[in-house]
């Protein structure tokens, strides 16, 4: 399970997961304690200089090999020396995230590890941390090591930074002087240590702006003008409200650092935890302030609501599916000064959504038609990035009617106060705390049986049908374009694997004909039912269906081939393809 998860790189809720997975097999040493742990980290002023940090381990018991294993994960890092009490050196290995110590002297009763971690690498989400003359942020995951066990007795973080700069830290932190901050938790729980692996910590020049509440807002200096700064605090603070109302909290200690992007336009990413985040938001990204959302909503989460099944497979989806429910919501609340230049009704962009969701379920249903609960057997990163972030946020949206039936509080509010009402069991399940919805068992199971431990078609055709037909229409062409965006993006999921995922699907040119010469050839996609379904409610995705389908056929290839997609990047059948879209596009 966990060189699974490793493999998973790309989940962002991945450390909760394998904190669950290292915490059900924590060794405790022979007096039932977990070790404690010490850090202490240096932050020099100067970019050219490394982030050192030191870190002591106490109450460990080496394994029966005497070995102590500390997770690592992704963190670049180069170990300078680990030592015993008596300075005695300790030999180390770095493998598969992992670093491995021992054998130990079964006397030691302390380990002193050095280390400088590397932060600033490039990842899915921009820079992962980010060093400069006036700043250093980074997340807990991006320089700590910690136990395998995923759990510690006590854990306490000195901070060691220039005196003149000041710190971005949760309320907690104790700051004893100029340059100088500590961090203490005494907590045994891995929600404590996931909280410090991802929380933000951020060092530099930096300047509160004013928030709602208890709802504090930071800049880096000179990163906004003035009147940016306000409007995007406003922003921030009317999303935050709106999970409050949801979460039916008077208000929630927070803090958020925003951050601007790197000298070459790129983003940093540093740390989105329970009770901070800090990430560059652009105020005229709409992605942005989505990112924002879905990040606030596990925030929320993670504070109120404590789950643990939630946060693994096969319920992991379920989470990142209320997540992604949530970022398309929350921005809805954005000022207008702020949202008059993008999109930010719900309907629109669950509308996306499923034109996404359909064209490729339907396309490619072995990869695509994807049963929920059989998360824990799915290997490849497409499909589980296809399930989390396309499937199950439309599984939620199909919810409202079971959720709300008979009751007159909005549909966020009513999933958040049945999960607080549901965490109260004593094990978490799913499937029969859905049956207990008011909607009734009978319309529970139904619904279930077809969307949660089955896999049809999400019936959302009335609800988000299209409002166009004309495929040269610029909202067609515009629906299009979403579609080959998405596909580009799953490619880089599947890119390891090319035969199973064709990169390119929609010819550039040439749609109509081929999609003229596709029913003219009677090809179907769908069964009769679904394919009068497409035709009037999304023909955008029912004639790129039609030209995928038109393609197989010119080339020979039967609609049940496995490897129709590595048929169809050979080089004859591109070529093939290629003339064939081309003398539709200049008859066209």
């Amino acid at each position: 399970m966990i060189s699974c998860l490793i493999r998973r790189k790309g989940i962002p809720i991945l450390v909760a997961a394998l904190f669950l997975t290292l915490s059900a097999h924590a060794m405790k040493n022979s007096q039932g304690e977990f070790p404690a742990l010490r850090y202490t980290i240096l932050i020099p002023s100067s970019a050219q200089k490394a982030l050192t940090v030191t870190m002591k381990i106490t109450k460990f018991e080496p394994d029966e090999g005497g070995r102590l294993t500390l997770f690592k994960g992704k963190m670049p890092l180069k170990i300078r020396f680990v030592l015993d009490e008596r300075n005695r050196n300790i030999a180390y290995r770095i493998e598969s995230g992992f670093v491995i110590i021992g054998p130990v002297d079964e006397s030691s009763r302390r380990i002193t590890l050095t280390y400088e971690p590397e932060i600033g690498y490039l990842h899915k989400h921009g820079h992962q941390g980010y060093r400069n003359e006036t700043l250093v942020v980074f997340a807990g995951e991006n320089v700590l090591l910690i136990p395998v066990s995923g759990r510690a007795e006590s854990i306490a973080l000195r901070f060691d930074y220039p005196a003149s700069w000041k710190c971005f830290l949760s309320a907690d932190a104790e700051i004893p002087s100029p340059g100088s901050a500590i961090l203490r938790s005494n907590n045994d729980s891995w929600l404590a240590m996931y909280a410090m692996m991802k929380s933000c910590y951020a060092f530099g020049k930096l300047h509160k702006w004013a928030g709602d509440h208890d709802f504090q807002i930071y800049f880096t200096d000179k990163s906004f003008e003035r009147g940016v700064k306000q409007n995007m605090s406003d922003g921030a603070s009317r999303i935050f409200n709106y999970f409050c109302r949801s979460f039916s909290v008077q208000s929630l200690p927070y803090s958020l650092l925003v951050l601007p992007a790197t000298e070459a336009g790129e983003k940093i990413m540093g740390g989105v935890g329970a009770q901070s985040m800090g990430f560059t938001i652009a105020p005229d990204s709409l992605r942005d302030w989505q990112l924002l959302s879905h990040r606030l909503f596990h925030a929320f989460f993670d504070r109120t609501i404590h789950i643990q099944e939630l946060y693994m497979p096969p319920n992991l989806w379920f989470l990142e599916g209320l997540a992604c429910y949530f970022e398309i919501t929350a921005p809805a609340y954005l000022p207008e000064k702020l949202a008059q230049n993008f999109i930010t009704a719900p309907g629109h962009h669950f509308k996306a959504c499923y034109r996404r969701y359909l064209y490729f379920h339907l396309k490619d249903p072995e990869l695509f038609a994807i049963v929920p609960m059989s998360e824990s057997d799915i290997q490849l990163d497409g499909r589980i990035e296809f399930l989390h972030y396309t499937q199950a946020p439309l599984v939620i949206f199909a919810m409202e009617p079971l959720f709300t039936a008979g009751r007159t509080q909005s549909f966020e509010s009513a999933i958040i106060n049945w999960l607080r009402e549901t965490e109260k069991g004593d094990e978490f399940d799913l499937i029969a705390s859905l049956n207990r919805l008011p909607a009734g068992r009978e319309a529970m199971q139904a619904f279930a049986e077809q969307y949660i431990t089955g896999s049809q078609v999400l019936n959302l055709w009335d609800q988000l049908e299209e409002p166009f037909s004309d495929l040269t229409s610029a909202p067609a062409q515009a629906a299009i374009h979403e579609l080959e965006a998405y596909e580009a993006l799953l490619w880089t999921w599947f890119r390891e694997h090319p035969e199973l995922f064709l990169k390119r699907s929609i010819p550039q040119g040439g749609l109509i004909a081929c999609f003229e010469e596709a029913q003219r050839r009677k090809l179907a996609v769908a069964s009769p039912e679904i394919e009068l379904k497409l035709a009037r409610s999304f023909p955008t995705v029912y004639a790129c269906l039609k030209v995928n389908r038109l393609r197989m056929d010119i080339c020979g290839i039967k609609p049940g081939d496995r490897f129709r997609n590595s048929h169809l990047t050979q080089r004859e059948n591109l070529q093939r393809w290629s003339d064939y879209v081309k003398s539709c596009a200049d008859g066209e």
